[in-house]
């Protein structure tokens, strides 16, 4: 009994990997978007650098999925405490 239920656990992960790569993609084509949005982040050379996150960052291109994009602000300073940064 013990073999069928492990079967029928193959069978369902099969499906499922099957379900996601028509609907998001291949493994190959997530990995070429996020290795393409991540050249994109690199690539910038003038004005604020950003990085894209979220879904579409992950190279899933989800229907509906918004694009998330977080800018790093050089003017900005990050103090592990308040003590350090105000002595």
């Amino acid at each position: 009994m013990e073999r069928m239920a492990t079967d029928n656990s193959k069978c369902e992960s099969l499906k499922f990997y099957t379900y996601l790569c028509q609907n998001i993609g291949s493994e190959e084509l997530v990995k070429i978007r996020r290795l393409a949005f991540t050249i994109l982040d690199l690539g910038q050379s003038f004005g604020h650098k950003t990085i894209t996150s979220g879904s579409k960052g992950e190279g899933l291109d989800m229907k509906g999925s918004d694009l998330d994009v977080m800018a790093i602000n050089p003017l900005f300073k990050v103090y592990e405490s308040e003590k350090r940064c105000c002595s």
